[in-house]
């Protein structure tokens, strides 16, 4: 079960957050010094880095995103698109279903 500390911290104080030690606390994490993505799998945590005991991928999160849409802008950039034979372009509702589809 997890304990919810309160501590009281003055006006004006200066301290570190060790992200390092969250995401590294048994306390939270089974096997908390293993490096494994796959634990984030259909989980409520937030990997985007917004709650700190979700940092265990460091930079790499940030890198890995980049490298994404990056590789999502050249498929969009470089291929020739076209729609299915039949289908007309005034055939499509873009209000209809936003985002990526398959």
């Amino acid at each position: 079960m997890h304990h919810r500390r309160i501590y009281t911290i003055p006006p004006k104080t200066f301290s570190h957050v060790i992200a390092w030690a969250i995401s590294r606390d048994p306390e939270y994490w089974k096997n908390a010094d293993e490096f494994l993505p796959e634990r984030f799998m259909n989980s409520s945590v937030d990997v985007m880095g917004k709650i700190l005991r979700s940092s265990s991928f460091g930079p790499g999160i940030s890198i890995g995103l980049a490298m994404a849409e990056h590789a999502l802008a050249n498929l969009v950039c470089f291929f020739d698109w076209e729609l299915p034979e039949g289908i007309e372009s005034d055939d499509i509702d873009p209000e209809s279903s936003p985002g990526l589809n398959a």
